[in-house]
This record gives C-alpha cells, structure tokens and sequence, in this order.
C-alpha cells in the first residue's frame, strides 16, 4: 500500500507524475474535474 496521496487535475497528469513518483506514491485525478473541463472545452 502507497505511503502517500497526490491529487492532480487530469488523468494524464496522474499517469505521467506516477511514474516519477514510485510506489511510495499513489497519484489519483478526479472523475468530476476532468468530465467538468470537457463539458467547458466544447460548450
């Protein structure tokens, strides 16, 4: 199990800053922000 929790914006960002990170870290995005952003992007 992880030994810390980081909350970035977008999924990308999670995956990307996860692999820096290591297993110490579990890095998680928000469903709602990045479904939020789109709905924005294309209103």
């Amino acid at each position: 199990m992880a030994d810390y929790l980081v909350i970035v914006e977008s999924p990308a960002k999670a995956k990307t800053i996860g692999k820096y990170l290591g297993k110490k870290y579990t890095v998680k995005a928000p469903w709602a922000i990045s479904v939020i952003y789109l709905n924005l992007r294309w209103a």
